[in-house]
């Protein structure tokens, strides 16, 4: 990491992570570090909301949700 900010800021990211448990949240599954780089290994999304949304116009809420 180039400094311990930024070394803070990955580990507050992954720590919220670990706490979210819901259904259309990805899981965060494993973190890594070596010295240069963290690795955080995620669950699989086929797609996204962004695209979705682009292919197939708006939506309402309780589509959404």
């Amino acid at each position: 990491m180039k400094n311990d900010f930024s070394r803070m800021k990955i580990m507050q990211e992954v720590l919220i992570l670990k706490k979210l448990v819901h259904v259309n949240i990805i899981r965060l599954l494993e973190v890594f570090e070596n010295k240069d780089n963290f690795f955080i290994v995620m669950e699989y999304s086929s797609g996204d909301l962004l695209t979705r949304i682009k292919d197939h116009g708006r939506m309402s809420e309780a589509k959404a949700k």
